[in-house]
């Protein structure tokens, strides 16, 4: 988060609060967070310096695309680009709305998955995700803070943010699915989809699986995806999915059951705390971590001061070193 967005922040927190707070222009009248000169003399009202900085800030950026991202959408022939319609279906979300800016923390990820492309040949599917630590700010409805993004040529762009409406969609866009090993790729496929509706940057899947068996006509998909035992990270997804005889869903029904460990907090302010019981807790976070720290200490980096900024990087020398992906 860089300056201009932490002041701007600061307002908004300023404002809901009904305290005044403005700093001073600097340099021939140009306008600064809450104070600016819109004429000779005359001063601009600090709500609409907020309104104005707020509108300016509170964007998605649309992120690059990969080469096989780039390779899916001319195999597609989509005629648009599709971090472009996501981009503008989002930050028209957040217009009129007051609050603090948090598009512009969003992240949009293209879905790149073998298995996702050959249930799903004519959609791409992307995650737009927003940070929930160290603070979760409100997102702007209808989104989460997970977000499934699906394009298809000649459709409208699908948002799902819940299990129930990914439910829908594969009740809807998987038919007549007769082949057992087809409809074991459909149960991996939701699995691996719904992963991406519960994450939050730090939990890390292991490889799904399924197995089935006979309910009369029917067939019952039984899968759990778990979670991978690092950093305190504990639980697991899990589906029953039941196909009937023509190959349709009749049944899906899933549970999210799943712990969170160590989250980035503030470990990284407190490198250079007096006492050094707290350093070394710090320290010890950031190292159980790992690499998944790498997001939160690259933000914080950038809002400290020279020493802090030393000890941000000399932290992140050893996650490296010693190959961190998190304990």
């Amino acid at each position: 988060m860089n300056k201009k967005i932490s002041a701007a922040i600061l307002l908004w927190l300023s404002l809901s609060s009904g305290s005044a707070y403005a700093q001073p222009s600097q340099g021939g009248g140009s306008a600064q967070a809450g104070v600016g000169v819109s004429g000779p003399g005359r001063l601009v009202r600090v709500d609409q310096m907020h309104e104005r900085d707020m509108r300016e800030i509170n964007k998605l950026n649309p992120g690059e695309e990969s080469e096989r991202e780039r390779a899916r959408i001319e195999q597609l022939a989509l005629g648009k680009n599709p971090r472009q319609e996501i981009v503008k279906r989002v930050n028209s979300l957040a217009k009129g709305k007051n609050g603090p800016p948090v598009l512009q923390s969003g992240q949009l990820t293209y879905v790149d998955d073998d298995s996702i492309a050959k249930l799903f040949p004519a959609q791409l599917f992307y995650v737009l995700r927003f940070r929930q630590w160290p603070v979760a700010m409100p997102v702007p409805e209808p989104l989460s803070y997970n977000n499934l993004f699906i394009l298809t040529k000649g459709k409208n762009l699908d948002l799902i943010t819940d299990s129930a409406k990914l439910k829908a969609y594969f009740q809807e866009n998987v038919k007549e699915e007769r082949q057992e090993e087809k409809q074991k790729e459909v149960a991996k496929t939701w699995l691996r989809l719904a992963e991406e509706l519960c994450q939050d940057g730090m939990f890390k899947f292991e490889e799904p699986t399924v197995v089935s068996s006979m309910q009369g006509p029917a067939r019952v998909w039984t899968g759990r995806a778990p979670v991978a035992p690092t950093g305190g990270n504990t639980g697991e997804i899990s589906v029953r999915m039941v196909f009937d005889a023509g190959g349709n869903i009749i049944a899906l029904v899933d549970q999210v059951a799943l712990k969170a460990g160590m989250r980035p907090i503030c470990q990284s302010t407190k490198l250079l705390d007096k006492d050094p019981i707290v350093r070394k807790m710090a320290e010890q976070d950031l190292l159980i971590m790992g690499k998944a720290a790498g997001p939160y200490l690259k933000e914080q980096r950038a809002k400290v001061d020279a020493p802090l900024r030393d000890a941000i990087d000399k932290i992140w020398q050893r996650i490296l070193d010693e190959n961190r992906y998190g304990d």
